[in-house]
């Protein structure tokens, strides 16, 4: 029953990866934790990849829903200057441990 389990978690748990190439932090960590889980990524179905940084939406009573800058996305621990080919960089990296047919969904 144990091991049934621990497949089916391992199934969830890898299903969707998200990551935030604008974050330097963000991407480092992803980076390191899957390359340590890399036999795990066989059940990656979908992939989102963020390369900037897109504001929350936000409810004005005046004005219904607006769009408002998230400052920590250009300031503090979010904060990056990475270069575009960086990034490039790092998604090559990510894309190569998925193993080949393994994502359905690619965002």
């Amino acid at each position: 029953m144990s091991k049934e389990l621990n497949q089916l978690a391992l199934e969830k748990l890898y299903k969707r990866i998200d990551i935030r190439l604008f974050s330097e932090n963000n991407t480092d960590h992803i980076l390191e934790h899957l390359k340590n889980v890399k036999e795990n990524l066989q059940y990656t179905r979908e992939l989102v990849v963020e390369d900037e940084c897109i504001a929350e939406e936000t409810t004005s009573v005046q004005y219904g829903s607006v769009g408002l800058p998230d400052l920590r996305c250009w300031t503090g621990s979010g904060a990056t200057n990475a270069d575009p080919e960086v990034r490039d960089s790092r998604l090559e990296q990510v894309l190569n441990l998925i193993p080949a047919n393994a994502l359905r969904t690619f965002r």
